[in-house]
């Protein structure tokens, strides 16, 4: 575990960095609001919204050893400060440039060595509903038909309610390491971030399938 700490230099002197479990920041709110329907039936439509910061991740180099601690997988990225620092394979720097601000707050490293968990994940938003009916019986019993949606934005459009994760534990592994033997420079393979079938961030970070899709659940009790 301790080997595998992200690192810009010395994995036996890490820096304080934020952790991979720091929650962020979270808004709930919740509502219930009456629907009047007939006689002695009762209904109501109860809403609850959670909007919370992404996981903290970071950029890395993939499973090439960086900066020579005898580890790959934990070497975080090197921003070039211009455009003939590094050398480029599998696109050029304007690529790795489009790349880059994909990930807000990444920029802040431009001529730097990124900090471990210095990014964090898009914020989300996802609002639950459901409707509920209560039904009078002969005697003191009530029978209460329900419906759940989870993620009712996505329902309501499918580009809402996404939520997306940087990887974890392994952060962003994504540029190709190597160095140049007729320059002497970096060179940085950028085949990870110009894939046709990467996604809007780079493979970097995933949409989280199932909690991105609505979903529905129907219930009935009886109560006494």
């Amino acid at each position: 575990n301790f080997n595998g700490t992200p690192v810009r230099f010395d994995a036996n002197n890490p820096p304080l960095a934020l952790s991979n479990y720091s929650p962020g920041s979270r808004i709930n709110l919740m509502a219930t609001l009456p629907v009047p329907l007939w006689g002695g039936v009762r209904s109501n439509v109860s809403f609850f919204y959670n909007g919370q910061q992404g996981r903290p991740y970071d950029l890395r180099y993939t499973s090439t050893d960086a900066n020579g601690e005898m580890t790959g997988g934990n070497d975080l990225l090197y921003i070039p400060a211009n455009a003939t620092e590094v050398l480029y394979t599998g696109g050029v720097y304007e690529n790795f440039v489009g790349w880059l601000q994909r990930f807000p707050g990444a920029t802040d490293y431009v001529g730097k060595i990124m900090a471990r968990n210095a990014l964090r994940a898009p914020w989300s938003n996802q609002l639950d509903l459901r409707y509920a009916v209560t039904i009078p019986t002969p005697g003191k019993t009530k029978v209460e038909l329900t419906a759940d949606v989870l993620n009712f934005l996505n329902l309501l459009n499918k580009d809402w309610g996404w939520a997306w994760w940087g990887p974890f534990p392994s952060s962003g592994q994504a540029i190709g390491y190597s160095i140049n033997t007729a320059t002497g420079k970096l060179s940085y393979n950028l085949a990870n971030t110009t894939s046709s079938n990467s996604n809007q961030y780079g493979n970097v970070l995933t949409r989280d399938d199932l909690r991105s899709r609505w979903q529905v659940q129907f219930g009935a009790r009886v109560r006494f």
